[in-house]
């Protein structure tokens, strides 16, 4: 009960976790799948501030390097590693939500 707590309240003191858990959820579907590519410029667009210096210097390989490091998402990175033991270009079970895919399918149908 206190561990659970606890990872509660590192979750909800990290920006990384918050902004992660809002625009992306983990399911059970292994079918389903978030390249690591769109998931970085994703974070670039809506979190960093464009032309500072985290923004220059934010790449794919340091954005992977994020999500080893982060308390509840390391996981997908983890059992990706398992698998195939290769550099991890997409992660499984990770689904974009419903409202950031809705606001992306309205931008390409213009």
């Amino acid at each position: 009960e206190i561990k659970q707590a606890t990872h509660k309240y590192l979750c909800e003191q990290d920006d990384f976790t918050m902004w992660l858990d809002q625009h992306y959820q983990l399911i059970d579907d292994k079918k389903q799948f978030v390249r690591l590519k769109d998931m970085c410029n994703l974070y670039k667009e809506t979190f960093l501030k464009v032309g500072s210096k985290e923004y220059r210097r934010m790449n794919m390989a340091r954005f992977l390097e994020k999500l080893q490091e982060n308390i509840k998402w390391k996981s997908i990175v983890h059992e990706r590693f398992k698998t195939d033991h290769k550099p991890c270009q997409r992660f499984v079970g990770v689904v974009l939500n419903k409202s950031d895919s809705d606001n992306s399918d309205e931008d390409n149908e213009d």
